[in-house]
């Protein structure tokens, strides 16, 4: 039987799709699957609480894909925190000479986040004692949580998370400059410091200056010049709205990471967690924090702030 041109033709066309699906379908499923580990480890479980209490919390604290238990606890008016993995107590011991996770008449505060890519998240702990601001960071090594890192800077901070590149951890006092901030990078089991290499924290004179605007014990006059021009105006009118004649503000803390990076690995979008304790002027002893999430974006070739919040 004689098959015409226009059979053959037909089939030739539907034999090269089926030869363009077969291949492509690999291609595109591999590249799902990158896109969506990526997208896992970029957003991973970068999550802070806090607490001035005892508190338990659950997370996967050892990589094995359950539901773990971090209990922060008040003994004799001093934190401290335990473990419970598979029904096994671990403690997490802050080693000399800061050993101590602070006193329990300030908050504590507990960011778990995955500096190290292996699945596992680092907590890292902040808090106060006799005002002095400390920085814990505890890592699961297989058999126990060990502290590789502690300061008495009131700033940390994690660049390159959104990347490919090895993360970078900063220590600060906030009113640092970039020249003298410290920076560390994991390797082999501990922080190194690499503060040889200048830090780079994109938009970091605007947080500056707006902590210093927040500190003001007065109103402004006009805006300063640390927004992004398509920022919102609820984010702006928040300066306007702290009752500084009745309030003053004092920078406690914070801490930030990047959120988003460009095609060539670099930031282009950072989130800061920073907490202020505000007081009443009438009465030195009522205090309180709060906290602000605030987004600073690359806006062209500029870092300014794209938005401010206050956290519940």
């Amino acid at each position: 039987m004689r098959v015409s041109d226009k059979q053959l033709n037909k089939f030739i066309i539907q034999v090269v799709i089926f030869l363009c699906i077969v291949i492509c379908l690999p291609i595109m499923t591999l590249y799902y699957n990158t896109n969506r580990n990526l997208d896992t480890n970029n957003s991973a479980a970068i999550e802070t609480i806090s607490s001035g209490k005892d508190t338990d919390y659950k997370i996967d604290l050892n990589g094995d894909g359950r539901k773990d238990i971090l209990s922060i606890e008040v003994d004799d008016g001093k934190y401290s925190a335990i473990a419970y993995i598979n029904s096994t107590k671990y403690q997490l011991i802050p080693s000399t000479p800061l050993n101590t996770l602070g006193t329990s008449n300030n908050e504590i505060y507990c960011t778990f986040i995955d500096t190290t890519r292996n699945n596992i998240p680092e907590i890292i702990i902040q808090s106060y004692e006799n005002n002095t601001p400390m920085q814990h960071i505890f890592t699961w090594n297989g058999h126990k949580f060990i502290d590789i890192f502690s300061s008495t800077n009131n700033s940390i901070g994690i660049l390159d998370h959104t990347s490919n590149k090895t993360s970078r951890l900063l220590s600060f006092n906030i009113n640092s400059s970039l020249e003298n901030i410290q920076q560390y990078m994991y390797i082999k089991d501990s922080y190194k410091n690499i503060s040889y290499d200048k830090s780079d924290i994109q938009g970091y004179s605007c947080i500056q200056k707006l902590i210093d605007v927040i500190q003001l014990q007065y109103e402004l006059e006009e805006c300063p010049d640390i927004f992004n021009d398509d920022v919102d105006y609820y984010s702006k009118s928040l300066l306007w709205k702290l009752s500084k004649n009745s309030y003053d503000y004092q920078f406690r803390d914070c801490f930030f990471f990047d959120t988003k990076c460009d095609k060539n690995g670099n930031p282009t979008e950072y989130q800061w967690n920073i907490r202020f304790e505000k007081k009443l002027k009438s009465a030195e002893q009522t205090s309180s924090i709060i906290k602000m999430k605030v987004t600073v974006k690359q806006l062209s070739d500029m870092f300014k702030i794209n938005s401010i919040s206050i956290e519940k």
